[in-house]
């Protein structure tokens, strides 16, 4: 993940997992989609490593950022925990600034044709613990696959959107502004 734009000289970042499915119960904190068989029946997809999704993005995240110069500090979130309380936790940091991103989506799906879903809210902090920036990311993008050839090469596919998707948020001109300002 190349986050080298972000200039910030120290980082707390939260990612909290509140995906109904999740919080419900009904599927494993793990989860990265679904495919389909012929019959369009969806068998659910998890983390190759069976680890909570949202967890290993904020890992990616935080040593990507530790690599470009930040200081980045992972807080641990819980998908059990309300938002009060993880916001709480990152302000506990001793961050320049903070970021914490609220997943409501994320997920693939389809039918030969993926594609990646995703709702979530990024809010980042000043080291006050003020709303320097705030943002709704909400889009269904193609990833790959097709009616003939049927749901492609996912394990490639997959990951490299992820990792765009993120770039993409924190490369976004109001986050990175209230990043590195």
């Amino acid at each position: 993940m190349d986050l080298s734009a972000v200039k910030a000289e120290s980082l707390g970042v939260a990612l909290l997992d509140h995906r109904p499915s999740v919080v419900k119960g009904r599927r494993k904190p793990s989860l990265t989609g679904y495919m389909r068989s012929c019959a369009g029946i969806p068998y659910p997809m998890s983390t190759t490593t069976g680890c909570n999704f949202i967890d290993e993005i904020a890992i990616n995240m935080t040593e990507s950022l530790n690599r470009s110069n930040t200081k980045a500090t992972k807080v641990s979130t819980n998908f059990k925990q309300d938002e009060n309380t993880v916001k709480q936790n990152l302000f506990n940091s001793e961050s320049e600034k903070k970021i914490f991103i609220v997943f409501r989506e994320l997920h693939t799906d389809g039918y030969g044709i993926q594609f990646l879903y995703y709702d979530f809210d990024v809010s980042v902090f000043d080291n006050s613990n003020k709303t320097i920036a705030f943002k709704q990311f909400h889009e269904k993008r193609k990833l790959g696959g097709n009616a003939a050839i049927t749901n492609g090469r996912y394990k490639e596919y997959m990951p490299k959107a992820i990792v765009k998707l993120f770039e993409d948020v924190l490369n976004d001109t109001a986050i990175l502004d209230a990043l590195n300002n």
